[in-house]
């Protein structure tokens, strides 16, 4: 289990949803109690002086002032998983919070799965039993920050990287825009389709966006099948970019409702066509692509050396790469002569890199 490295101290972020009323409620009596505990400047979203300034803008710099991010995640908020991607970018002591006594918030803990290797703190809803468990927990051995922990062996960013997250749902304009991305060849995606937005773990996820230089993420409506799930996915990787002040594009389809935290991050297109001229815009924005960054050519491994990396999570995140651990088998060889009409086995046989290698 991965675990921040310093029990609460210096400044501390309340991270909560506005609803339900009563958890609010919870965290905002925690922080005072906390205060009051510690003699250490606790903040949360509600506090902030907004005075007219934008609402993303007031929370990362409090986000920055606070050595700690303490955050309830038992709903699903697009909010909170936003601050949590932002401070764990920025280097800060997590603290992730649930009410165990909460049937709805444990399914919504598993249903999200990304952050099951960070772990989290079980308060029963109640802000002295909270505090008294921040309060107590003693800083661990490590030096190093929770962040550091996930990038620690990330390869060094190349300048014509995206991370796109795209979504499950293959609707029209979901369908359309992951053809223009495919089609865009001075550009490499490091991408996941949707569908398997949750699967690999947070240390993956974190190495592809150290890696890259932009993000783009899309995200869906709210009457899309496991929206919820998805946009706090998607939203807790969008923060993670934000917080290495990589340029960001959040796209979403017509009738999504922009949480606070990113409205003015996030672009709402209501047809195929303006979401693909939108992009394609923003893209183009990229700098253009170093004629010296060139492929290298097909690595030879030899028995006395180690073999140190087997690639990544999905076949398709590195297509351009494959070549350079690929290791040729029987079955790949069948395809080349035409011996096989199908082609099929569980997700991680093989099935991807043999397609993109034999259609090399």
């Amino acid at each position: 289990m991965l675990v921040s490295d310093s029990t609460v101290r210096g400044g501390v972020f309340f991270a909560y949803p506005g609803k339900p009323d009563l958890r609010a409620e919870t965290l905002r009596e925690a922080a005072d109690l906390l205060r009051a505990a510690m003699v250490v400047p606790c903040e949360t979203w509600e506090g902030l002086d907004v005075d007219g300034r934008l609402i993303i803008g007031r929370i990362t710099e409090a986000i920055d002032r606070a050595d700690t991010l303490v955050a309830e995640v038992g709903t699903l908020n697009s909010n909170v998983f936003f601050e949590v991607g932002y401070a764990l970018a920025r280097g800060k002591h997590i603290r992730l919070l649930l009410d165990e006594t909460d049937a709805t918030a444990i399914r919504h803990w598993k249903d999200l799965g990304l952050l099951q290797s960070v772990g989290r703190i079980d308060y029963g809803g109640n802000a002295e039993t909270l505090v008294q468990r921040l309060t107590s927990m003693q800083p661990e051995a490590a030096s190093e920050r929770l962040w550091d922990d996930l990038v620690s062996d990330a390869r060094p960013r190349d300048p014509r990287s995206v991370f796109y997250t795209g979504v499950p749902v293959k609707f029209k304009a979901a369908q359309d825009l992951d053809r223009l991305l495919s089609r865009r060849r001075d550009l490499v995606m490091r991408s996941s389709n949707g569908d398997d937005l949750g699967l690999a773990p947070i240390k993956f996820y974190a190495g592809e966006i150290y890696r890259s230089a932009v993000g783009l993420v899309h995200l869906l409506a709210p009457h899309r099948i496991r929206a919820d799930v998805h946009n706090a996915r998607a939203s807790l990787l969008a923060g993670m970019v934000r917080g290495l002040d990589l340029p960001l594009k959040m796209i979403a389809e017509e009738g999504f409702a922009p949480p606070l935290d990113y409205q003015d991050l996030l672009y709402v297109y209501s047809t195929s066509r303006g979401l693909q001229d939108h992009v394609n815009s923003w893209l183009d924005t990229l700098p253009p692509v170093d004629s010296r960054l060139k492929r290298p050519g097909r690595l030879v491994l030899k028995v006395e050396l180690p073999v140190r990396d087997f690639g990544q999570y999905v076949a398709e995140y590195e297509a351009d790469e494959l070549e350079d651990y690929f290791i040729e088998t029987g079955e790949f060889a069948s395809i080349l002569r035409g011996g096989s009409a199908v082609f099929v086995g569980r997700k991680g046989t093989g099935k991807s890199a043999n397609m993109l290698r034999a259609a090399s």
